[in-house]
């Protein structure tokens, strides 16, 4: 008789100075897991200083269960409150996704958090820190500009 042992799989998440990796956390990157569009509501809650198209580009990409969690970190949050009743304060999630293990997904990140530095001249692009997200694709953006010839 042949014994066969079985090992649980274990999905590991880690989260390390602002970067959070998740192992597999696409089955495919390169096309949707499923469908998804963000609704009118969620598209008017997201921070200004992200675009909404990638960002729907790149949760398209991760598991259905996984979207309303990452959705989160690109949306506006309600500043700190006081209860007026008990003096509690509640503080509201101000984590932010900087970066995923897979390159794909990784890609489509960096150009959600693109239009955060548009702003910037071409000058100010080249001098800011390359490893922040999205500044990198900011810059190719710039330069592929009309009249920017670096």
């Amino acid at each position: 008789m042949r014994m066969i042992r079985l090992f649980p799989l274990v999905l590991i998440i880690s989260c390390t100075e602002g970067k959070m990796s998740e192992p597999n956390a696409s089955r495919n990157a390169h096309q949707p897991v499923a469908p998804y569009r963000l609704s009118a509501e969620d598209r008017a809650r997201i921070a200004p200083s992200f675009d909404a198209d990638s960002l729907e580009e790149f949760l398209q990409g991760n598991a259905p269960k996984s979207r309303a969690a990452l959705l989160r970190k690109f949306q506006e949050q309600p500043a700190i409150q006081v209860n007026s009743v008990n003096g509690e304060l509640t503080v509201p999630d101000i984590s932010v996704l900087t970066h995923v293990s897979d390159p794909v997904l990784n890609e489509k990140l960096d150009k959600v958090w693109a239009a955060k530095w548009a702003h910037l001249s071409l000058e100010e692009l080249e001098r800011a820190d390359q490893k922040r997200p999205g500044v990198k694709t900011a810059l190719a953006l710039k330069r592929a500009m009309p009249g920017n010839n670096k």
